[in-house]
C-alpha cells in the first residue's frame, strides 16, 4: 500500500488502457510528473476491474449467479483462505486508483486544472464508499503517507464523513471558474465518461451522496428528505448514466471485463461455470411477481433447452447438468454465455452486459429512483414512492432495450403495484434488485444487509442453511451466521499489517461475519 508502489502501477495502466498516451515518460521508474489528462482514463479500468473481479464473489451472496458444481464456499456466504480473492475493490482503490488519484489531484491544483481536481475528490470519494460498504472498517487517514509499513484501521463511521467531505469539495472544484477549463485543461478528451460534461460529473456525485445517506436508513440520523434531494439532483435519466465504454478492438484490453474477450487470461472461472440464480430466474419468469413474465427475461437471461427460465439455489450447482459437450438435458440450466458449461465462449459472443463490446455500468438512473422510492416509501409518502418506483422499472426496461409496448403492458400488469395503498417495500426491492441484476451487485447486497436477508422482502432468497440439501449449509468459519461483511485483501493485510488488523478484530475465523456500523441502529 506503500506510495511507492502504488506509483508504479500507473506504468501498468498505461500499457492496459491507454496505449494512445504512451511516450510522455521518459524515466518509467518516476512517473510522479504525470499530467492529469494521462492519469484519469486509466482510473476508469480501475473502478471496472475492481467491481466486476469481487462482483464474482458477491454475485454469489446475493444470489445473482452461482456455479454448475457443488458446495461453493462463497455460495455458501464463506470465502477463499489464505487468498487475495474478493480482494479487487480492496486492490482498486489502493493500488490501482490510490495514489494515482493523489497524483492527479496534485498535478491539477498546480496547474488550475481544477476540473480535474474536482473528478479526483469524485472518484476518491466513490472509492471510499465502495471499500467501506464492502469491508466495513478500512484503512483511510494513514493510507498514503509516505514511510509507512503498518496501517491502522479508521472506522466505517469516519469513512462515511469523509465521503460526503469529498463530495462537496468536488461540487466546489467543478465551480470554480478561475483556472484552465474544458478543453484547454485537456478535460473532455480525458474524460471518457461524460466527455467533459461538469453537469453530469455533479449528477455523479450527487448520486453517491444518495448512496451514502440511503445506507443510513437503520439509524436515527437517517434523514429522508435529504436523499431524496441528492436523488433530485443526481442522475435524471439513462442519458445520465456512469457507464465505461468498450470499443473491443480485437484484443482484450478495452474489452468488457464481463466480455468473452477477457475470459481466457483475467476470468478463466467464468468460461462456462457462471448460471443464473434460482432466484433472478424465478423474478423473471413470473414464479414471483404473480404469474408475470418479465419482458427482460429473454433479454438478461438464457432460456433452459426447454425454453423455460431456471437457475441454480446455492451450494447446490445444476442436478440436470450433463457432462458432455453438447445440451442434452432439456432442463439443463445453460450459463450467462448461452453455452455448454467448461466451453470458453468465442470472442464476440454473449447477451445483455456479457459482451465484449457492451458499456460497463457503475451507476444508474434506474438506481436512483429506486433509492427514491424506498425513502418516499419511509417517510409515509406512498403516493411519490410508486410514482418513482415505476420510474426506475421503466428506466430499468430502457437500459436493457425492452419495446416501448412490452414496458407499458409490463407496467399496468399485476407484477407491478397499480395504487399506492398495495405499494410494499417487498415490491420496490425485488423490483431494484431485478434491474441492479449483474452491475448494481454492492448496492444490493447493501440492501440485502440493512434488511438483513429477510426473505420477507426478498422472495426466492434461498436462505441458507436449507436442511433438505446435504450442500445447503452455511461455510464452517462462519459459527452458523451469514456474511455481513468481506475480509480485507489477503497478501497486503494478513501477511503485512496484522497487528493493525488485530486491533478490529479481523483475525477472528468469522470477521466477515460481524455486522457492519451502517446496518445497526
Amino acid at each position: 500500500m506503500k506510495k511507492y508502489i502504488v506509483a508504479i502501477a500507473i506504468l501498468s495502466l498505461l500499457f492496459i488502457s491507454c496505449k494512445k498516451w504512451l511516450g510522455t515518460n521518459t524515466d518509467p521508474a518516476t512517473p510522479q510528473n504525470v499530467a492529469p489528462h494521462i492519469l484519469m482514463p486509466p482510473l476508469f479500468n480501475q473502478m471496472e476491474r475492481g467491481l466486476a473481479g469481487d462482483y464474482r464473489y458477491i454475485g454469489r451472496y446475493v444470489q445473482h449467479w452461482g456455479l454448475n458444481t457443488t458446495n461453493d464456499p462463497i455460495e455458501r456466504h464463506g470465502y477463499t483462505r489464505n487468498s487475495d480473492a474478493m480482494g479487487e475493490i480492496w486492490r482498486t482503490v489502493y493500488y490501482g486508483m490510490g495514489d494515482n488519484i493523489s497524483l492527479m489531484i496534485e498535478g491539477a491544483n498546480e496547474e488550475k486544472k481544477w476540473e480535474f481536481v474536482a473528478a479526483g475528490y469524485a472518484l476518491r470519494a466513490w472509492g471510499w464508499q465502495m471499500a467501506s460498504d464492502y469491508h466495513g472498517d478500512i484503512i483511510l487517514t494513514q493510507a498514503f503517507e509516505k514511510g509507512r509499513f503498518i496501517f491502522d484501521y479508521d472506522s466505517q463511521e469516519t469513512v462515511y464523513a469523509e465521503v460526503r467531505r469529498l463530495c462537496t469539495l468536488a461540487l466546489e472544484y467543478f465551480d470554480k471558474t478561475d483556472g484552465k477549463l474544458g478543453v484547454e485543461a485537456q478535460f473532455p478528451s480525458a474524460d471518457l465518461i461524460f466527455g467533459g460534461n461538469v453537469g453530469k460529473w455533479k449528477k455523479f456525485i450527487y448520486g453517491i451522496l444518495a448512496r451514502n445517506g440511503q445506507n443510513l436508513a437503520n439509524k436515527s440520523v437517517y434523514n429522508a428528505d435529504a436523499v431524496i434531494s441528492f436523488v433530485n439532483q443526481s442522475l435524471s435519466s439513462n442519458a445520465d448514466n456512469f457507464l465505461i465504454p468498450h470499443p473491443a478492438s480485437p484484443n482484450s484490453d478495452n474489452s468488457n471485463h464481463y466480455g468473452p474477450a477477457k475470459i481466457p487470461s483475467i476470468y478463466p472461472s467464468l468460461s462456462g461455470s457462471y448460471v443464473q440464480s434460482n432466484m433472478i430466474a424465478q423474478l423473471l419468469n413470473g414464479t414471483i411477481m404473480n404469474g408475470v413474465v418479465d419482458p427482460r427475461a429473454p433479454i438478461m437471461l438464457v432460456a433452459s433447452p426447454d425454453n423455460s427460465y431456471r437457475g441454480v439455489k446455492p451450494g447446490q450447482g445444476d442436478p440436470n447438468r450433463n457432462a458432455s459437450t453438447t445440451i442434452i438435458n432439456p432442463t439443463e440450466i445453460p450459463n450467462i454465455y448461452g453455452i455448454k458449461s467448461g466451453v470458453t465462449p468465442p470472442v464476440g459472443t454473449g447477451r445483455y452486459l456479457f459482451r465484449d463490446n457492451v458499456s460497463f455500468p457503475v451507476m444508474t438512473y434506474a438506481e436512483m429512483e429506486f433509492i427514491k422510492s424506498e425513502a418516499y416509501y419511509k417517510k409515509g409518502d406512498l403516493g411519490n414512492s410508486l410514482i418513482a418506483l415505476k420510474a426506475g422499472i421503466g428506466a430499468s426496461m430502457d437500459f436493457a432495450g425492452v419495446t416501448a409496448t412490452n414496458k407499458s403492458t409490463y407496467l399496468a400488469s399485476a407484477a407491478v403495484p397499480q395504487t399506492a395503498a398495495v405499494l410494499t417495500l417487498r415490491d420496490i426491492l425485488l423490483q431494484k434488485y431485478i434491474a441492479l441484476w449483474g452491475y448494481g451487485t454492492l448496492e444490493t447486497w447493501n440492501d440485502m444487509r440493512r434488511y438483513h436477508y429477510d426473505t420477507s422482502v426478498y422472495r426466492g432468497y434461498t436462505l441458507l442453511p436449507e436442511p433438505s440439501y446435504s450442500t445447503g449449509t452455511l461455510f464452517e468459519d462462519n459459527l452458523g451466521k451469514l456474511a455481513y461483511r468481506v475480509r480485507p485483501r489477503y497478501n497486503s493485510e494478513y501477511v503485512w499489517n496484522l497487528d493493525a488488523l488485530k486491533k478490529v478484530e479481523g483475525d477472528r475465523i468469522d470477521y466477515h461475519t460481524i455486522e457492519p456500523w451502517f446496518i445497526k441502529p
